[in-house]
């Protein structure tokens, strides 16, 4: 797999500034949840991802706490080819994403921590981003 998603890189994509400035820049989709997923080859499709802000801070347990919880949306464009692994996992969670554009297209390829993964070519990709919860805090 190439290079992650650079934190910078989300901001040139359509629907991207909003994601790298509800999250201050912290837009890697380290440990973030694949919810759901719909692809139809030679069509349309989309991919939900549940993701959060990491704060530094630990809680009572000693976990991380974590904010600005949100749910985004990857919406593709005419899909080429669809290459998932591990589709019937329970649970999903990201642990390196690579969204590049190729001569084709774009590229979506993830690796998991657990569950699927994945690697997608479409003719384009847009993000919309939708908070969770208390915004912010």
């Amino acid at each position: 797999m190439n290079a992650a998603l650079r934190q910078s890189d989300i901001a040139s994509w359509r629907g991207g500034r909003a994601i790298f400035e509800w999250f201050d820049g912290q837009t890697d989709f380290h440990d973030a949840e694949l919810h759901d997923y719909n692809l139809n080859v030679g069509g349309d499709g989309n991919i939900t991802i549940r993701h959060w802000r990491v704060t530094g801070e630990l809680d009572d347990k000693g976990f991380y706490r974590r904010d600005r919880e949100a749910q985004i949306t990857l919406f593709l464009t005419d899909i080429r080819s669809v290459d998932l692994r591990d589709e019937k996992a329970k649970q999903s969670v990201i642990f390196h994403l690579v969204l590049e554009r190729v001569a084709k297209g774009v590229e979506l390829s993830w690796d998991s921590s657990v569950g699927v993964s994945g690697q997608i070519l479409a003719r384009d990709v847009h993000f919309e981003l939708t908070p969770i919860g208390r915004q912010g805090e």
